[in-house]
């Protein structure tokens, strides 16, 4: 479990994932069980929630929801959260560019990808490695430094993930990407 999570909050997750995942998913149903388990502290719920409203799924899009939402998820231990905000950050995107901030959130969700998740992320580590490779080599939001940037990379290529398996849709399959430097 993340900081602040509990087993309540687990298990309202788990139930709002199962009505999400299922042949005829039933969202309408999810939606309570997610805004319970946020309240009870679970950053994926938090994270599901956060991408619902982003994106207008199943939910009033609301920027500053989502927004509040992502943060919440950063704090509470979100890796994929943390990748979000940071692209969030790079691109300017519901929040006021600022590539310092895209760096250091891209290290966090590489470091929290690199914990064993008591969920199937959205990101693996290869892909936040690769940012903070990306990063580091073009000086984005940190002084450049190729050597550092070359290390990430061959990091970010030669970590094995466990086997992905697909998540179900709670969250939004499109998320804020950007176009590569």
């Amino acid at each position: 479990m993340n900081r602040g999570e509990t087993n309540a909050g687990a298990k309202q997750f788990k139930r709002a994932l199962a009505l999400t995942a299922s042949k005829k998913p039933n969202y309408a149903k999810a939606l309570p069980l997610l805004v319970t388990a946020e309240r009870l502290g679970h950053a994926e719920a938090t994270y599901a929630l956060a991408t619902w409203y982003l994106f207008g799924r199943h939910v009033a899009p609301s920027m500053t929801k989502a927004l509040t939402l992502l943060k919440r998820a950063v704090r509470r231990g979100s890796a994929d959260a943390a990748f979000d905000l940071a692209i969030a950050f790079e691109q300017g995107k519901i929040v006021e560019r600022n590539e310092r901030k895209a760096f250091q959130l891209y290290l966090t969700s590489a470091i929290r990808h690199r914990q064993p998740l008591s969920y199937p992320p959205m990101y693996s580590f290869r892909e936040a490695a690769y940012e903070v490779s990306r990063c580091y080599y073009h000086g984005i939001g940190v002084a450049a430094d190729r050597r550092a940037g070359m290390i990430w990379k061959i990091e970010s290529k030669a970590f094995r993930s466990p086997k992905r398996t697909a998540r179900p849709p709670v969250t939004s399959s499109s998320s804020p990407r950007r176009s590569r430097r």
